[in-house]
């Protein structure tokens, strides 16, 4: 299998019906439309939806490679500050010979539900920074820290770095986000694919410098930890590391082979302890499994294949915060479209 490109305006409207009952509002959906023709193609992309309101609602991210997608970035004219900046590093990034080279793919995070009416689109940034690239994060750093004219301070920078040399030995990527849509000067830390218990976790956080890691306790994490294969880890860096702790919950292990009908009673499993933990409405919970599944777009006459779009539950996240007792929960929606060659045998994604 290969990642393919799909048309991404097609893709919304073969999946409206589905999206405008109870997973986006209405109001988000001339916004998508929009999106769809600054990004005409795409591979991977995905909705983060709150599990813990009946209402509809959902962010957009979508993903661009280095030689790929990227150059959708180069074709939007915007007088938007943050566009230009967006520009300038996508220039760079294909550019090659520079930092940016470890850099895979990034994702783009469009914060509909908090959209003014009038509101621009307006993306944050998240970049993937591989573990094996960890000795050129700090460069990775400053070099976007400079091109995006992210004001993010040196004491802020020098403390990601400190946490990136204690976590990133137990993940297998970083993902950095500058947020580039929120008042805010800080980075997000993304640790992917820990494969920690909570204890472990736990004695880590407190091994980095987290004020209170012990919160973890308090999560609801020993009814979900159990169901979930692996997790990823989110800290938010000012000066220090946040009180604030997202842990994401992946329904199949990490680095297995994925079997379809195990897949999919894993993710029912999680959902169902998030409902009866009082994280996930019903009706919620009804319109994620309802989500998963798979098309066919047709052939890939250039690779002998067929091509198709997987939707799935990629993980759910547990946001914890210094003000509130019980986490926050969202679901990661993906899209996802693949190519296999005929004879080869078809796994599910997820």
């Amino acid at each position: 299998m290969k990642s393919y490109c799909l048309n991404t305006a097609l893709i919304l409207r073969d999946h409206a019906a589905q999206l405008q009952n109870g997973l986006v509002r209405s109001e988000d959906w001339e916004r998508l439309q929009f999106l769809a023709k600054m990004f005409p193609q795409f591979c991977h992309a995905g909705f983060e939806v709150p599990l813990g309101e009946s209402s509809p609602g959902a962010d957009f991210l979508i993903c661009l490679r280095r030689q790929k997608e990227s150059g959708h970035l180069l074709n939007i004219v915007s007088p938007d500050e943050n566009w230009r900046r967006l520009r300038r590093f996508a220039l760079k990034w294909r550019e090659g010979r520079n930092f940016l080279d470890c850099i895979p793919n990034c994702w783009l995070e469009f914060d509909l539900l908090q959209m003014k009416t009038d509101g621009h689109l307006e993306p944050s940034l998240f970049v993937n920074v591989p573990v094996k690239a960890v000795n050129k994060y700090a460069d990775v750093i400053d070099q976007l820290a400079d091109l995006l004219s992210f004001p993010v301070s040196r004491a802020c920078r020098d403390e990601a770095g400190r946490v990136v040399k204690i976590i990133a030995p137990h993940a297998d990527a970083i993902e950095t986000g500058f947020w580039l849509s929120r008042p805010t000067t800080g980075l997000r830390l993304v640790f992917m694919k820990l494969r920690r218990s909570p204890e472990q976790l736990i004695a880590l956080l407190a091994e980095a410098g987290h004020p209170n890691p012990a919160a973890l306790n308090s999560a609801s994490l020993s009814s979900l930890w159990p169901v979930g294969g692996s997790i990823a880890l989110a800290l938010d860096i000012q000066e220090n590391i946040s009180l604030n702790i997202g842990i994401e919950l992946y329904a199949s292990p990490a680095g297995k082979p994925i079997d379809l009908a195990d897949d999919l009673d894993n993710k029912f499993r999680l959902l169902t302890s998030l409902r009866d933990t009082g994280l996930c409405t019903a009706s919620k919970m009804k319109n994620i499994l309802g989500w998963q599944g798979t098309r066919s777009y047709g052939e890939a006459p250039e690779l002998e294949g067929e091509v198709c779009l997987y939707r799935s539950l990629n993980h759910v996240k547990l946001s914890l915060s210094s003000k509130e007792q019980l986490p926050s929960a969202k679901a990661y929606l993906a899209l996802t479209a693949l190519a296999y060659r005929k004879r080869e045998t078809q796994h599910a994604f997820a």
